[in-house]
C-alpha cells in the first residue's frame, strides 16, 4: 500500500491498532484531522467494532473500505473480497 500511495502522491497514515484502547486513541486522532478515505483490514477487534467504526466514518462522510460484507451492512461504503482464479 505504501508504494501505491506514494505512485499515486497520496500519503498514507497507519494506525497500529491493537486493542480498544488503541481504537479509540487513533479514531479520537482521526476526527482532528478526517481522512480522505479509510481502509479497515481483517481483524477480529474490527469486526467486533464495526458499527463504531461506521458510526465514526459514516457522519464524517469519509469513504470505507473493508475485508467483509458485513462492515457494509454496519455502514461502511464497500468490501473487497479474495478472488480465486481457476483454471
Amino acid at each position: 500500500m505504501e508504494t501505491a500511495a506514494r505512485t499515486l502522491g497520496l500519503t498514507l497514515q497507519v494506525f497500529d491498532v491493537r486493542d480498544v484502547a488503541g481504537l479509540d486513541s487513533s479514531l479520537s486522532m482521526m476526527a482532528k484531522t478526517p481522512p480522505s478515505a479509510l481502509i479497515v483490514p481483517a481483524s477480529p477487534l474490527f469486526g467486533v467494532h464495526r458499527r463504531r467504526i461506521a458510526d465514526f466514518a459514516l457522519p464524517r462522510r469519509i469513504p470505507t473500505i473493508g475485508h467483509d460484507r458485513s462492515l457494509v451492512e454496519d455502514g461502511l461504503l464497500m468490501s473487497h473480497g479474495l478472488v480465486l482464479l481457476c483454471h
